[in-house]
């Protein structure tokens, strides 16, 4: 298939390159993240581990290793390849993104939560990475701090948040607070209109 015919491809190009290419740590990120997707977690996770022993510096090849480890259920393996990954890009917020994803999956909220508010910091008000901050801190029952991750949302992505936070079931008592309505102008009307007519809100419509 598909996945096969872009693994062959990097193969040969690994095959073909000097030891000394600048570009054979790319091919083999390239390699390692396309056998991830094809579901062959073992080989994936031995690629990327030897683009990172051949250049520390790769970070993303510990994104590799850590999905399969998360993914395979090695939560504290999972950990140390996310540490690994924000210690060589302490300002990318992808790597504690991912930490985050584990400590929710090995069902730690609050750490889960803590990370996210660190991601929310490095990441220049992304929508994504806010709202998903958002619901853990409310699930940690911290919803002081998750409106704050909203407000921290990018003024320019706000149309693209609304649509997250929409979604989101358990942001919808967030709506009540004026600081979130006027992050939101469009969405206030239609707040209060749902309300006047009894309907739901919603974030729980779209749930």
């Amino acid at each position: 298939g598909c996945f096969e015919e872009s693994l062959s491809y990097y193969r040969r190009a690994i095959e073909l390159s000097k030891p000394d290419d600048e570009n054979l740590g790319m091919l083999r990120l390239y390699y390692a993240e396309t056998m991830l997707t094809a579901g062959k977690l073992e080989e994936a996770e031995r690629e990327a581990l030897e683009v990172v022993r051949a250049d520390p510096g790769r970070y993303q090849a510990w994104h590799v290793v850590a999905r399969v480890r998360k993914e395979t259920g090695r939560t504290e393996e999972a950990r140390e390849a996310c540490l690994a990954a924000k210690a060589s890009a302490p300002d990318d917020p992808t790597p504690i993104v991912l930490l985050a994803a584990v400590e929710e999956e090995a069902g730690n909220v609050s750490a889960a939560a803590s990370c996210m508010l660190q991601a929310v910091a490095l990441s220049s008000g992304d929508p994504a990475i806010c709202v998903r901050a958002a619901r853990l801190l409310v699930a940690d029952d911290r919803p002081e701090e998750a409106v704050e991750a909203l407000t921290s949302i990018d003024a320019k992505a706000r149309k693209r948040a609304w649509g997250l936070v929409r979604r989101e079931e358990s942001l919808a008592g967030l709506l009540e607070d004026e600081r979130v309505r006027e992050l939101f102008p469009e969405t206030a009307e239609e707040i209060e209109e749902r309300q006047e007519n009894g309907l739901k809100s919603p974030a729980t419509e779209c749930r």
